[in-house]
């Protein structure tokens, strides 16, 4: 395979069909970090992508980051993140292993590019080896391509996509993290 082309593979029973679609992709990334007091930073940046397959629709992506950290003391930071990413590559593991025969495409099709948005806001304490961290997130996500069995024939081994277009529910999670640091290098 040459650089920048991709090969989707659909397995449906025994029969395996595979197509070369050749595919250029650039993009552009701009990041600022911003001391605006002593005890306040802020970090700006935006990456622009473009997606263009040679014979399904093209997709430009603007994706803006940005973060806000605050150390009110000098082992302690306060933390919110923002960012907005999109995918052109959707994959989907049969197992918790990822294998050869997982299911692979390129954003072509029909199928458009996932996209998601992720909101973060946390707290580190820094110890004399390793840290403290508490971290809350919310995640939007897009067009993600999923398996639907309840659209496939009884009796048949055919998995069935689907790409759910619609908004799925947003994912929240919290996470405390005790870091040690194990060896200086």
């Amino acid at each position: 395979m040459l650089p920048g082309e991709c090969t989707t593979q659909a397995s449906l029973d025994n029969l395996t069909q595979a197509r070369h679609e050749p595919i250029n992709q650039f993009s552009l990334f701009y990041d600022n970090l911003i001391r605006i007091t002593p005890r306040i930073t802020t970090q700006v940046g935006v990456h622009f992508v473009g997606y263009i397959p040679q014979s399904s629709r093209s997709y430009y992506s603007i994706q803006p980051r940005f973060s806000l950290k605050y150390q009110p003391a000098e082992q302690e930071l306060i933390y919110l993140h923002f960012s907005r990413m999109e995918q052109f590559y959707h994959y989907l593991r049969f197992d918790y292993l990822a294998f050869p025969t997982d299911f692979r495409m390129p954003s072509i099709d029909g199928f458009k590019p996932r996209s998601s948005e992720h909101y973060e806001a946390g707290w580190k304490h820094f110890l004399k080896n390793g840290q403290i961290e508490v971290s809350a997130y919310y995640k939007t996500r897009r067009n993600v391509v999923a398996f639907s069995p309840q659209n496939a024939s009884e009796g048949s081994s055919e998995l069935l996509l689907r790409t759910l277009v619609s908004q799925l529910p947003a994912l929240c999670f919290g996470e405390l993290q005790v870091l040690k640091q194990v060896a200086d290098l």
